[in-house]
């Protein structure tokens, strides 16, 4: 009798035990967005989303181990590996803007500009469209640029880097910065802290994809040229299809590549 009971009152806490064990609910990269940057200082910046981040965390230290990013620039926000709860709390603090979960997305996607009236035949622009672009630079954010494509390749009579640029072109797998960047892609860079964070390391078996800023899916390549490619004549595809003059719709344009996905 004695075995019995104990038997049974083992079983009840054990049954017990599984409806006051508390739920866990499994991480994620979320985004939290600040709005305008109030404190005009990356340091401070990066400082107050610290501190913010803690809030939700049982140690400073914790909250340093979920940080990905900290956006300190032209607005305020951070990324960070949360799970529900701790977003749902965030979202509810002073001078949060919005919190929400980050997505993988899916991409989709010579003679376009002409089509448009964007032509490269001056008698027949305005003088707005006769400067193509020179000088303003364009951020591209998407999977990276091959910088060896002609579209790339940076024109004679360009002057020197913008002034005003601050950017840098960055090293990685197969990617020589000082190489790579010229006066029309002026600067590269990668970022995959966040997609590491959700689905770990990335896969390199099978796929020849890059730790670096060059594009192995051709997306980015794609779009960038797009926008900005530089003027390159007699371009076709296999060797004479569609065989005309490839360019973007700005092509003296600067380029700035940041590689997302």
């Amino acid at each position: 009798a004695t075995s019995f009971l104990c038997f049974w009152g083992l079983s009840l806490a054990l049954l017990l035990s599984l409806f006051f064990i508390p739920s866990i609910s499994a991480s994620h990269v979320y985004i939290v967005y600040m709005g305008l940057n109030q404190f005009h200082d990356p340091l401070l910046t990066t400082k107050h989303h610290f501190q913010l981040l803690s809030n939700v965390f049982a140690s400073e230290e914790q909250a340093n181990k979920s940080m990905i990013y900290s956006y300190k620039h032209s607005f305020s926000g951070f990324s960070a590996m949360l799970n529900t709860t701790q977003a749902a709390t965030l979202a509810k603090m002073e001078g949060v803007v919005s919190v929400f979960k980050s997505e993988t997305m899916k991409l989709h996607t010579t003679r376009s500009w002409d089509f448009m009236g964007l032509t490269l035949d001056n008698n027949a622009v305005t003088p707005l469209q006769l400067a193509h672009g020179d000088d303003v630079i364009v951020g591209v954010f998407d999977t990276g640029i091959w910088p060896e494509s002609p579209s790339f390749r940076e024109e004679g009579c360009m002057g020197p880097v913008p002034k005003s640029w601050k950017g840098e072109c960055v090293e990685g797998d197969e990617f020589e910065g000082a190489k790579a960047c010229n006066r029309k892609l002026i600067g590269a860079r990668y970022y995959r802290k966040g997609y590491e964070r959700q689905l770990r390391r990335l896969n390199k078996s099978g796929v020849k994809e890059y730790s670096s800023p060059r594009d192995f899916l051709g997306h980015g390549t794609h779009t960038a040229s797009t926008a900005v490619g530089s003027i390159v004549r007699n371009a076709s595809f296999f060797g004479g299809l569609a065989q005309g003059t490839a360019r973007g719709g700005a092509p003296r344009a600067r380029l700035a590549v940041y590689k997302v996905c």
